[in-house]
């Protein structure tokens, strides 16, 4: 039976225009989507799988220097002819979008109920308060979302990474749209919460009949759930094939390289002599208060950590293993001195450290750094990543002269593999394997003692974390710093982790 195309993509080119040069980002880009199936879209970071999807939704356009040409028809009609007048009534009804980052997706500042009324709003005109109030908790079950009372009162920040992908999904379902784009709605989750949301957009696809394009870079998800496979490289169409044509072998080579990626070799059978600890925990508990109206008053207590014993040995990289929500990423913060802790010790080199101590003490606060999960949040948008790097290097007096900068920065670039151009580029035009490495490299310029990895890794495709897996072996071995590296990922702190502890549920379980 002949499939109908609901969307059918022809010579795509998006391209970032400078003055003096022209950087193609997708280049004559063809592919169709059936409707009511499910494409999958896969590649490398950098492939051009998200400007894929800003494509298909018309934002690409909200970049500066950002040229695109060709087609991309919805039943017969361009919508890259469509004016800025014609986008917001296709947005949200007819097609939505899903990003990699929750977080990002959701104002801070509102409550999640307010976000979800103004999201029907924008459609439905007319509609009461009350009949609003119904429909968000209709949305926030269709979704899995029970404590919709709860939910509703809560801001982004109060939700966990798992919940706020939900409300995310719900906003994205609100019209019923024919189209639901993914684009890497799983990334950043640990395995079973990752597993229940795939879950979740299946179950609607279904149910309501919509196409869905899922982009992710794990291959094997895609072969799990997808009717067809496009595989992105460099910008170009590298192979698009059916869910049959896995089982007949009829695939290029870049998807057969692409599949057979990401089997780490395990770190863990580490023997060493080493006795000195560079880190010591001691019966560490961390317990949160809900906010409540009487100032004077704390509210609902929420333990978060309890009784964490741990020690880290010198030069050594510690796995901290636990599904979203199990206390992995508050540790971190404590040890860092973000958050400070309720209960317990903590002993840096000997030394008793706390919130209060980093805070005033420069030189401790140097010691220990934090790669964050997000490179590109974790950076000003506004500052180029030469600037960046600049900035770090006067404030900490890491080199005397301009000539001496220069020399570091040309250094960093050779140690981290990064080309030259990177410097006069501001974050977001990175790929995000190049991202992860510009971070990563401000975060070693001051050649911390502990630097602590939460997530760094979990939203790169399968080549760069391979990459960025090498990457730190190699500085850790040459520059002797201790690790702690925080995953859902069991792969990644294999292979990365010479001892594992696993939390759940705030406590050391394994």
């Amino acid at each position: 039976m002949a499939l109908h195309n609901i969307l059918e993509i022809r010579n795509l080119s998006v391209d970032y225009c400078l003055e003096s040069e022209t950087m193609p980002i997708l280049t004559n880009v063809n592919f169709d989507v059936p409707q009511g199936k499910v494409l999958g879209i896969t590649g490398a970071s950098g492939s051009g799988k998200s400007m894929t999807a800003l494509s298909i939704m018309g934002l690409v356009g909200f970049y500066e220097n950002m040229r695109i040409q060709g087609q991309v028809n919805y039943l017969g009609k361009n919508l890259l002819d469509y004016s800025s007048m014609e986008w917001p009534k296709m947005r949200g009804k007819v097609m939505s979008l899903i990003i990699q980052q929750p977080e990002a997706a959701l104002n801070p500042v509102k409550i999640i109920g307010n976000q979800l009324s103004e999201a029907l709003a924008i459609h439905i005109k007319g509609i009461s308060k009350t009949a609003i109030r119904q429909l968000v908790d209709v949305l926030l079950h269709d979704v899995g979302l029970t404590e919709t009372e709860r939910i509703f009162k809560s801001y982004p920040h109060e939700l966990s990474g798992g919940q706020l992908q939900r409300v995310v999904i719900a906003m994205a379902i609100a019209h019923q749209p024919e189209i639901i784009i993914a684009d890497e709605a799983t990334s950043s989750l640990d395995a079973e919460t990752s597993k229940e949301i795939v879950q979740l957009l299946i179950n609607l696809q279904q149910k309501r009949q919509s196409t869905l394009i899922f982009i992710t870079h794990d291959m094997v998800l895609l072969r799990e759930i997808s009717d067809y496979i496009l595989l992105l490289k460099d910008g170009r169409v590298a192979d698009y094939f059916s869910k049959e044509d896995l089982t007949t072998q009829k695939l290029a080579l870049e998807t057969a390289e692409y599949m057979n990626a990401g089997k780490f070799a395990s770190r863990s059978n580490w023997v060493s002599n080493e006795t000195e600890s560079a880190l010591n925990i001691q019966s560490l508990s961390k317990t949160f208060y809900k906010p409540t109206w009487l100032f004077w008053k704390k509210g609902q207590a929420e333990v978060v950590l309890k009784d964490i014993t741990l020690s880290v040995t010198k030069g050594k990289m510690l796995g901290i293993l636990g599904v979203s929500g199990s206390g992995k990423t508050t540790l971190a913060k404590i040890i860092a001195g973000i958050l400070p802790a309720t209960e317990g010790e903590i002993l840096f080199k000997g030394q008793k450290i706390s919130q209060t101590l980093l805070a005033d003490s420069s030189p401790i606060r140097r010691q220990i750094q934090m790669v964050m999960q997000d490179a590109l949040t974790s950076m000003n948008p506004k500052i180029k990543i030469g600037d960046q790097w600049r900035e770090v290097i006067k404030y900490y007096a890491l080199a005397k002269s301009e000539m001496e900068i220069n020399a570091l920065i040309q250094k960093i670039l050779l140690e981290f593999s990064l080309p030259s151009s990177v410097l006069d580029k501001y974050p977001i035009q990175l790929s995000g394997g190049q991202r992860q490495r510009a971070a990563l490299a401000r975060t070693l310029l001051v050649e911390p003692e502990l630097v602590i990895f939460d997530e760094s890794l979990s939203a790169l495709d399968v080549f760069n974390q391979q990459k960025m897996i090498s990457l730190i072996i190699a500085l850790q071995e040459s520059r002797q710093f201790t690790g702690i590296f925080i995953a859902h990922d069991r792969a990644l702190v294999n292979a990365l982790c010479h001892e594992v502890i696993v939390i759940d549920q705030g406590k050391i379980v394994q």
